[in-house]
């Protein structure tokens, strides 16, 4: 090896001191590979590329389909039940199909996916063959939802390749990512009985080249090797569902037990013919033995989400006095929120005045901490002089709009005569509707250089957003992710 200085005469010396120069001393790149952009773009959430396109979104709401067609053993083709406002999918989204018949048609199509999407049809390919099912299919639907099961890791088009010789070089890796707010829906939580929290991280992952063919006949395929670096970028805690709160429910089946009048508090469901979960009711049975559907009230509906329309929901007769099945409560939800309304409250402060036994109804609050305006509720007080989240019943007849989950509504004192300062009431909101979705603020995150120190191998470094819920316990839905500056450079260095 070469060493300084070199006094001439020694060929060999000078050829290996040119050719370390020119290879990258110590500090120095031997190979820079990466990417950079300052063109805005939206997430894809595909499993391989493209990993971003302009519109593309990372959740799409089922969409109703009229038929399903075998194209071929890799390919198929699915027919909207009414065209689309503009082409619903991305090129490569791994869209998910259930409700078809036959069943055959059904499925999630991951590593490849849509091929062609229009307003009227997408087509989808698979890796895995399957045969002709022999007949159209007919019926059921298609939607996309990137970081609804568990959540993901989302790669950004940010990445760079480099080849390197593990025992004589390291990789220097830097990045950056400027992200505009996006928003989010709650789809499952299973808060209070736990708390579950939601992390979003950006973060540089390494994969790593293997040989899937032979020798003679190489293919290589890429697949997770580390996590290099990552950086938590939003927390919190998953506490309410913002998706698929039912709102108003009819009566499709039930008769109360003779003995059951009375009123029925907060009241869960047993079972759901969709796939919603945590629904809640307040049930006065006035007329015991009666059908429910006209001896009986339905004071407040609150808790759970992701129902939709025309879903039945089941509560069983021992929820209201009674015995299942005999005295079984079926109910249809007939509309669900969607305008970020208040759907139920909680964390109920304040006393009512000893002469105010009444009802109130359709009282506006006299102020809010958030934004949101339009809310009215009934005060039935009926035992005056103590506290109203044990002697009144609130029922919220207007849900308004634009609330957040948290956001604190005061009503004062006077309007349910009582005193100002005295007698107010204030509640937190705890659940809202499907267009209150929950927003992510901008982030800009940027990774100094880290030194990675990957054995001998082909590797590809790619920049990645990981929306990450405690997912035994919470689901969420991105529903899109717009990148604007951003850059990933690997460098090979001697060691």
């Amino acid at each position: 090896m070469a060493s300084y200085p070199i006094t001439g005469g020694d060929d060999q010396s000078l050829l290996e001191a040119v050719n370390y120069v020119a290879s990258g001393p110590s500090g120095l790149g031997q190979q820079l590979e990466g990417f950079s952009s300052y063109t805005s773009t939206n997430l894809t959430g595909n499993f391989r590329v493209p990993f971003t396109a302009t519109g593309a979104k990372l959740y799409v709401a089922p969409i109703a389909l009229s038929t399903a067609e075998w194209l071929d053993d890799y390919t198929w083709k699915y027919t909207f039940a009414t065209p689309q406002a503009s082409a619903p999918f991305a090129l490569g989204n791994g869209v998910t199909i259930s409700g078809v018949t036959p069943s055959d048609y059904d499925g999630t199509f991951l590593r490849i996916g849509v091929v062609e999407c229009s307003t009227t049809y997408v087509i989808c390919r698979e890796q895995t063959s399957y045969p002709n099912p022999g007949v159209m299919g007919t019926g059921g639907t298609i939607g996309l939802s990137v970081t609804g099961d568990g959540g993901s890791e989302i790669s950004t088009d940010a990445n760079a390749f480099v080849s390197i010789d593990g025992a004589n070089s390291l990789v220097s890796v830097s990045a950056q990512v400027d992200i505009s707010p996006f928003d989010y829906a709650v789809t499952y939580t299973d808060y209070p009985a736990t708390a579950p929290e939601l992390n979003i991280y950006v973060l540089i992952y390494r994969y790593v080249a293997i040989n899937v063919g032979t020798i003679t006949n190489p293919q290589y395929r890429f697949v997770p090797d580390s996590i290099v670096s990552k950086q938590l970028i939003y927390n919190t805690t998953v506490t309410a569902y913002t998706q698929g709160i039912p709102l108003t429910y009819t009566f499709v089946s039930g008769t109360s037990n003779a003995a059951s009048g009375g009123i029925y508090t907060s009241q869960d469901s047993d079972s759901t013919s969709g796939s919603g979960t945590g629904a809640k009711i307040t049930l006065q049975v006035t007329a015991p033995g009666t059908a429910y559907s006209t001896g009986s009230t339905i004071l407040s509906i609150y808790g759970g989400g992701n129902y939709q329309v025309g879903d039945t929901v089941t509560w069983k007769g021992t929820s209201f006095g009674g015995t299942s099945p005999a005295n079984d409560l079926v109910l249809q939800v007939a509309s669900i929120s969607g305008t970020g309304d208040i759907t139920f409250y909680n964390s109920v402060t304040g006393t009512s005045d000893a002469g105010s036994a009444g009802t109130y109804t359709n009282i506006n609050p006299s102020s809010t901490s958030g934004s949101g305006s339009g809310a009215k509720i009934t005060l039935i007080t009926t035992t005056a002089g103590t506290a109203y989240n044990t002697g009144s019943t609130i029922t919220i007849t207007n849900g308004g709009s634009g609330y957040q989950v948290g956001d604190t509504l005061t009503f004062d004192g006077l309007l349910f005569g009582g005193l100002s300062g005295i007698n107010d009431l204030v509640f937190k909101v705890f659940s809202i509707g499907g267009t209150g979705d929950i927003t992510v603020p901008a982030s800009l995150t940027i990774f100094t250089p880290v030194i990675d120190n990957p054995t001998s191998g082909l590797y590809w470094y790619l920049l990645e957003v990981l929306v990450e819920p405690d997912f035994a316990h919470a689901e969420v839905a991105v529903k899109s992710i717009t990148l604007n500056r951003r850059s990933l450079t690997a460098q090979v260095i001697k060691k």
